[in-house]
C-alpha cells in the first residue's frame, strides 16, 4: 500500500543515511523491486544520454542527477569507521557538493539505470563514479516503491509499462498507486482501457503476463480500439494464454521454472516471431544471440544458458509476444469485419458464440482442399468438433478473400504500386454466404444472399454492359443473358500453382496484414487440410506462420492424409470473372461473340504454350534442385567438420577454464594470505601508534613531575637552612643559660639528638604504605602546605597535653577512582590495629565521623577538611583541635612553648616534608589514575627504624622556664609555623 505524504516523508527521512560518491562498478540494478517496478534497459535511451554527455557533460553534482540506492547498515558503518566518520556525521551530508568519497563494493540502486549505463561508456577509467543518495536496507517496501516510481526525467514510461503497473497494483489492492498510474494516460486511452477491463476473459489473459516485464515494452494502448470492436474475445484470450504457456515452456529447467523477471525487453525483442525448430536461420540466430549474451543477459550460469538454448531451438511453433498479439489483431480485423457483416442482426456478444448458436451439423463433415474440391472427414467427430472445423473454415475463407469482402487491401510491396481497393464485391459475398450455408450455419442474412443469387448476377451483367457501352441507354434481357453465357465455367486456379518452395520470411512479414505477394500465396494455402494436416516446414514461410496462428486462436486439430476422402466438386468458383476488368468490346452482336470465341481459342493456344514453357522451367528447376541437394550434402559435411571443430574448441575451452580456475584458486589463496598478513601488520602498526601515544603522555607526565621535583628541592633547601638556624639558636640558648637539672613544665620533652637526625630523616623517607609495625616511626601531625591531595592520619597518642597527635599519615588522591581503594585499605588497617569497636575518625575541626565505608569517608573530605584523623576513641577525645589551640595562643600566658618545643616541631616538619619529597622520587613507583592522567604512589619495603636517641634536659643546670619566656618562645614557634606553611 502507498503511504500518505506525511508518513512517507517521515519514514524516508528516518531511513536516509547520506550522500556519497560511489564507484560505478559498485552500482547494481538487480534489486528485486527494481526488476519488478523499473522499466527495461533501452539501448536507444542509453545512446541518447551518451550523446548528451558528450555535448554538455554528465553534471554529476547536479541535484536532479543524483540517484537513489540502498545499502546494508553494517557495510556503511564499517566504511565510515575506516575514515573516522560516524553515521550522524554522514547523515548531515545532504547535498551533492558535500558528498563523501566511499569506496564501496556493492550498492543496490533504485533508479538511474540508463544514466549509469551511459556514464560507464562515457567516463574515463580513472573517473568512474556517481553521486548516490543512500538509504538503509531496512527501509520499508512501500517507501522504496514510491522512491523508485517518483524518479523522473530519465524516460517517459511506455503505454505497456503504465498498463502493467495498473494491473500490478490492482492485484496488490493498492488504490493510491493505481490512481497515480491512471493519471499518466492521455487522450482516449483511459476510456479504451476501462472498456477493456470490462472484458474479464481478456483481462485475465493480460494479468497472467504481469510478472514478465519484458513482454510489455511495445504495447500500444492506442491500438485498443481495434481490439474492442473485433468481437472475437475467445480467439484473443487463447492467444494470450498461448503466450504465457510458451514462455513458461522456454523457462523450464529440469523440475523448476526460472523466474519470469529474467524475461527482459531486449530478450523479447530479439526472440519474438522466431521459429528455430523449423528454420535453420532462426536456430543459428538464437544460438548466436545466446553466445553474445544479447538475450537473458542477467543469467550467468553456463548450464542454465545451454538449457534455455535447447528449449528455444526445440520450441514447436513461432515464439509469441504481446507485440505479436497486437500485430495479429491487424490480421484478424478485416476477417472479423466480414463475419460480423455476414451475421448481420444476429450478431450477439462475440462472433464465435453467435455462429455456434446458428450451427446445425450436416450429415457429412466436408472440408475444402481447393476452391472447387471438397473432401469428407472420415473420423468420428462430436458436434462441437464439427462446429469448430466449420467455424475455422469460415475464417480461412475470409482470409483468402478479405480484399473482396471489405475495403481492406494487402500491404504494399517495396517498389511496387499500392494495391487497389476491390471490395466489397457482391459476388464474393454471395460465395461466402453459400459456403457458410453449406457448412451448416443457418444464418438468415446468408440464406437471403443465396436466394437472391440470380437477380444479383443479372444486375452485375447489366452494370457491366453499362460500363462497356456507355452510349447505349438500354439493354435487353438477351444482351444480359449473352454476357452471362460468355463467362467461363468455374475453374480451380490453384491446380496450376508453381511447385517452387515458399520463401523465408523476414520478421516484419510474419505477422500482421499480409503483403501483396504473400497474400497471393495465401489464396492457395488457407485450406483446412493444409492448416491442420501433416506438413514438414523447411523455413519460416507464410505457410508456417498461418498454420501456427490458426492453431493458437482456433485450437489444434490432428489429421492424417488418410482421414480425408475425395468425394465431390464444390462447384464454387475461386474467382468470378465479374470481379476483374475486361476489354470494353461490345458483346451485343453475334460477330462480336465470334471474335471473342476466336480470341479465346488463341488464348488457349497461348496457355498451352505457357504450359510447355512452364514444364521447361520445372525441368530446369529440378536440375537446379539436384545441384542444390549436392550443395546441401556438401554443407552437411562442412557442418559435421564444424561440429568436430566446435567440440574440440569446447574441450579446449573446458581445459582452459579448468586451468584458469585452478590458477584462480591459487591466486585467491595467495591473496587471502597477503590480506591476512596485511591485517596483522595493520594491527601491529595500530598497537605501535597507541603505545607511542602512551609514551608521549608518559613523557609529558614525567616532565611535569621533574619540574615539581625541582621546585620541591628548592623548598627542601630552604627548610634545611631553617633547621640549621634553629639548631644554632638552640645551641646559643643552651650556652648562655646555665640550666639546672630541671624538667620542662609541660611534661617530659624529648629532642632528637642532632647526630641521628639524618638517620631518622632517611628512615622516615623510607615510609611504607604497608601495614605499620610497632617499630614504625611516629611524628607529630602538623598542617600541610600541599593542597593537591587529602590526608588520613593514624593517631596513636597525644603529646603536649593533648594539643598534638603522634602517629603517621598517608596521602589520598582527590579522584574517587583512585582514592576509594586506598581508603578501604586504610580502614581495614585501622580495624586490625585498633579493633573494630575501639577506633573512630575526626576531621581537622573536631567533627566526629563514623567510618562506615570508604565512600562515606571520601565524601567527608573538603576544602576545609583535607585531613581526617583515625585512631582510638580515647586518643581522639583527648586531642585538642588546632583551631582551639590557635585561638588560645592569642592570650598572654594562655599557652607555653619552650625553645625546645619549637625546635622539635620545626625539625619534625622539616623531616616530614623531606620524607614526602624523597618518597616521590623513589624508583619503584606504581601508578594510580588521577583526573589529569596517572598518579604515582610510592611503595617502599618495610624496614625496621632505629629508635631515636632522646636528649633529656633536666637537672640543676636546666632551670624551669617562666611563663613569659614560654610565651616568647610560643610566639616564635607560631611565626615559624607560618613560615613553614
Amino acid at each position: 500500500m502507498e503511504l500518505p505524504d506525511i508518513d512517507f516523508a517521515a519514514t524516508r527521512s528516518t531511513c536516509f543515511r547520506g550522500v556519497a560518491r560511489v564507484p560505478l562498478h559498485a552500482l547494481n540494478f538487480q534489486n528485486r523491486l527494481v526488476l519488478d517496478k523499473h522499466r527495461e534497459l533501452s539501448e536507444e535511451n542509453v545512446r541518447r544520454l551518451q550523446n548528451i554527455y558528450e555535448q554538455v557533460g554528465c553534471n554529476r553534482l547536479e541535484e536532479e542527477n543524483v540517484i537513489n540506492a540502498v545499502i546494508a547498515d553494517e557495510d556503511l558503518v564499517a566504511e565510515l569507521s575506516s575514515q573516522g566518520k560516524s553515521i550522524e556525521d554522514f547523515r548531515n551530508l545532504q547535498w551533492p557538493q558535500d558528498a563523501l568519497d566511499l569506496p564501496l563494493e556493492y550498492v543496490d540502486c533504485l533508479s538511474g539505470m540508463h544514466r549509469i549505463e551511459a556514464a560507464r561508456r562515457f567516463l574515463d577509467e580513472n573517473d568512474k563514479w556517481w553521486v548516490v543518495r543512500l538509504f538503509s536496507h531496512n527501509t520499508p517496501k512501500p517507501v522504496l516503491v514510491q522512491i523508485i516510481e517518483s524518479f523522473a526525467n530519465e524516460q517517459k514510461p511506455s503505454d505497456g509499462e503504465v498498463f502493467r503497473k495498473i494491473r500490478l497494483y490492482h492485484r496488490e489492492n493498492d488504490e493510491e498507486a493505481q490512481k497515480r498510474w491512471w493519471s499518466r494516460l492521455e487522450k482516449s486511452k483511459p476510456k479504451d482501457l476501462r472498456q477493456l477491463l470490462r472484458r474479464p476473459m481478456l483481462i485475465a489473459g493480460f494479468d497472467a503476463l504481469i510478472d514478465m516485464p519484458g513482454l510489455w515494452a511495445k504495447v500500444q494502448l492506442g491500438a485498443l480500439h481495434r481490439l474492442l470492436v473485433l468481437k472475437c474475445d475467445e480467439e484473443m484470450a487463447l492467444y494470450l494464454d498461448y503466450i504465457a504457456k510458451a514462455w513458461s515452456k522456454i523457462l523450464r529447467c529440469g523440475e523448476r521454472t526460472l523466474p519470469f523477471s529474467i524475461v527482459d525487453a531486449v530478450t523479447v525483442q530479439n526472440l519474438q516471431l522466431l521459429a528455430p525448430a523449423h528454420s535453420d536461420m532462426d536456430k543459428n540466430l538464437v544460438i548466436e544471440l545466446m553466445e553474445r549474451r544479447d538475450i537473458f543477459s542477467s543469467l550467468k550460469s553456463g548450464t542454465i544458458r545451454r538449457t534455455l538454448t535447447d528449449n528455444l531451438c526445440a520450441f514447436p511453433g513461432v515464439i509469441p509476444s504481446l507485440w505479436g498479439f497486437f500485430e495479429m489483431l491487424k490480421y484478424l480485423e478485416p476477417l472479423a469485419e466480414a463475419l460480423r457483416h455476414l451475421l448481420g442482426k444476429d450478431m450477439k456478444r462475440t462472433i464465435r458464440s453467435s455462429l455456434m448458436g446458428l450451427y446445425f451439423a450436416p450429415s457429412k463433415i466436408m472440408v475444402q482442399t481447393t476452391e472447387t474440391q471438397d473432401v469428407e472427414i472420415k473420423v468420428a467427430l462430436s458436434r462441437k468438433q464439427a462446429g469448430m472445423i466449420a467455424y475455422t473454415e469460415l475464417w480461412a475463407f475470409c482470409g483468402r478473400y478479405f480484399d473482396g469482402l471489405t475495403a481492406f487491401t494487402p500491404r504494399k510491396e517495396t517498389g511496387e504500386p499500392k494495391p487497389t481497393v476491390n471490395g466489397p464485391n457482391p459476388v464474393v459475398w454471395q460465395h461466402l454466404a453459400r459456403f457458410a450455408v453449406s457448412r451448416g450455419f443457418q444464418i438468415p442474412h446468408a440464406q437471403a444472399l443465396v436466394a437472391d443469387e440470380g437477380r444479383l448476377r443479372s444486375q452485375l451483367a447489366l452494370e457491366y454492359l453499362h460500363k462497356a457501352r456507355p452510349t447505349c441507354p438500354t439493354f435487353s434481357d438477351n444482351d444480359v443473358r449473352k454476357v452471362l453465357d460468355a463467362v467461363p465455367v468455374d475453374m480451380d486456379i490453384s491446380q496450376h500453382q508453381s511447385p517452387l518452395p515458399l520463401p523465408h520470411l523476414s520478421i516484419d512479414r510474419r505477422i500482421g496484414r499480409p503483403f501483396a505477394r504473400d497474400f497471393a500465396e495465401e489464396k492457395r494455402l488457407l485450406f483446412f487440410p493444409h492448416l491442420y494436416g501433416p506438413v514438414v516446414f523447411e523455413n519460416a514461410s507464410i505457410s508456417l506462420m498461418r498454420r501456427d496462428l490458426f492453431s493458437c486462436i482456433f485450437g489444434s486439430f490432428t489429421f492424417e492424409t488418410s482421414d480425408f476422402e475425395l468425394v465431390t466438386n464444390s462447384g464454387k468458383p475461386a474467382q468470378d470473372r465479374m470481379d476483374i476488368d475486361t476489354p470494353s468490346e461490345v458483346l451485343g452482336s453475334d460477330t462480336r461473340l465470334t471474335d471473342l470465341e476466336s480470341r479465346c481459342s488463341r488464348l488457349q493456344q497461348e496457355y498451352q504454350s505457357l504450359l510447355s514453357q512452364h514444364d521447361t522451367l520445372v525441368r530446369k528447376y529440378e536440375i537446379e534442385h539436384s545441384k542444390t541437394e549436392g550443395l546441401e550434402i556438401e554443407n552437411l559435411e562442412l557442418q559435421a567438420k564444424c561440429r568436430d571443430l566446435t567440440q574440440k574448441y569446447s574441450a579446449q575451452c573446458e581445459a582452459n577454464e579448468l586451468e584458469t580456475n585452478t590458477a584462480s584458486d591459487e591466486i585467491r589463496k595467495d591473496l587471502d594470505n597477503l590480506q591476512n598478513r596485511h591485517h596483522h601488520l595493520e594491527d601491529a602498526y595500530n598497537r605501535v601508534v597507541l603505545e607511542h601515544k602512551d609514551c608521549d603522555a608518559t613523557k609529558k607526565q614525567l616532565s611535569s613531575l621533574a619540574r615539581q621535583w625541582k621546585a620541591q628541592g628548592d623548598k627542601n633547601l630552604e627548610l634545611n637552612s631553617t633547621c640549621a638556624r634553629l639548631k644554632r639558636e638552640l645551641e646559643e640558648a643552651l650556652a648562655n643559660r646555665k640550666f639546672e637539672a630541671a624538667t620542662v613544665d609541660r611534661g617530659k620533652l624529648s629532642i632528637v639528638v642532632p647526630e641521628p637526625i639524618e638517620a631518622t630523616t632517611m628512615s622516615a623517607l623510607e615510609d611504607s604504605d604497608t601495614t605499620p609495625t610497632i617499630d614504625q616511626p611516629l611524628y607529630s601531625w602538623v598542617p600541610r602546605a600541599d593542597q593537591s591531595s587529602y590526608e588520613m592520619f593514624f593517631a596513636y597518642c597525644t603529646a603536649n597535653g593533648g594539643s598534638a597527635l603522634q602517629g603517621w599519615g598517608s596521602l589520598i588522591s582527590m579522584q574517587a577512582e583512585s582514592a576509594l581503594p586506598r581508603i578501604e585499605q586504610l580502614l581495614h588497617q585501622a580495624e586490625m590495629e585498633f579493633g573494630s569497636d575501639q577506633y573512630g575518625a575526626m576531621t581537622i575541626l573536631g567533627k566526629i565521623i563514623i567510618p562506615t565505608s570508604a565512600e562515606y569517608v571520601f565524601q567527608c573530605f573538603g576544602p576545609t577538611h583535607q585531613t581526617i584523623f583515625i585512631g582510638p576513641n580515647s586518643v581522639l577525645s583527648a586531642y585538642v583541635p588546632v583551631i582551639e589551640r590557635r585561638a588560645s595562643s592569642s592570650q598572654t600566658g594562655s599557652s607555653v612553648m619552650t625553645i625546645i618545643d619549637a625546635a622539635a616541631q620545626a625539625t619534625s616538619k622539616a623531616l616530614v616534608k623531606r620524607q614526602r619529597q624523597e618518597d616521590d622520587s623513589e624508583d619503584d613507583e606504581i601508578t594510580n589514575d588521577r583526573g589529569f592522567g596517572k598518579e604515582l604512589t610510592r611503595y617502599t619495603t618495610k624496614k625496621s627504624v632505629p629508635k631515636r636517641r632522646i636528649l633529656k634536659l633536666q637537672g640543676p643546670d636546666v632551670p624551669n622556664m617562666n611563663t613569659e619566656s614560654r610565651g616568647h618562645v610560643d610566639s616564635e614557634h607560631s611565626s615559624e609555623q607560618q613560615k613553614l606553611a
